[in-house]
């Protein structure tokens, strides 16, 4: 499985996202900053975008990337265990 980094911008102040969040756990994804998650997963970055974007409004903003050998982390806890 790949390990992938979701970040988003949530625009609508007040919104309930509590359904994103649900899903990004049930993804089995592990929160690392206020706006971004990690996770191991099989399917593509597009696929899981495709997938979350269901859960956001259409002003918000989402990226999905794979994260590589070549990513360095600092006060996010062991994401060796979290993804």
């Amino acid at each position: 499985m790949r390990v992938y980094l979701v970040s988003y911008d949530l625009v609508a102040p007040g919104r309930n996202y509590q359904p994103l969040w649900d899903e990004l756990k049930r993804l089995g994804a592990k929160p690392v900053l206020k706006s971004q998650w990690v996770m191991r997963n099989s399917s593509s970055a597009y696929d899981i975008l495709v997938h979350l974007v269901k859960y956001i409004d259409a002003n918000d903003k989402m990226i999905v990337t794979e994260v590589t050998s070549n990513s360095a982390w600092f006060n996010t806890g062991d994401i060796t265990k979290a993804a």
